[in-house]
């Protein structure tokens, strides 16, 4: 069974190539900024000269500072290192919800959404329906 999972292709990266990943931020600008001290750190003395940080989405949601989070990948990259984003399914939620998607609003508010729509001031007291009570 555990044959089916092993991959035909070599999963290394180039000699030259250090690849770092970063996932489910969920809003904590704080642990991000961390990790890129972190990766900034290892990324010094490391003899790779192309440098990649990939992030593995889910970057809004459940933390308190989802703006912070997205304002500090958007506004302050690691300095000589490619960039590759990857959205995730917190993500997903939130752009079909404030795309129209009214219907992937209960999925969103049921991912940890309310934190994200707080952090950006929107009063979110009694904006969903309390599905733990049946009806």
């Amino acid at each position: 069974m555990l044959g089916f999972f092993k991959s035909s292709f070599d999963s290394k990266p180039p000699p030259d190539r250090r690849v770092y990943a970063i996932d489910d931020i969920h809003g904590q600008r704080d642990r991000l900024a961390a990790m890129h001290d972190a990766i900034l750190r290892d990324a010094e003395h490391a003899p790779e000269t192309q440098r990649v940080v990939i992030y593995v989405g889910d970057f809004v949601d459940r933390g308190p500072d989802s703006p912070g989070v997205i304002d500090l990948l958007l506004d302050e990259p690691l300095p000589g290192f490619t960039r590759i984003f990857l959205k995730g399914n917190h993500e997903d939620y939130m752009l079909r919800f404030l795309e129209g998607d009214i219907e992937a609003g209960a999925g969103w508010h049921a991912n940890g959404g309310d934190a994200t729509l707080a952090s950006y001031g929107v009063e979110v007291e009694g904006m969903w329906p309390d599905l733990t009570v049946l009806v």
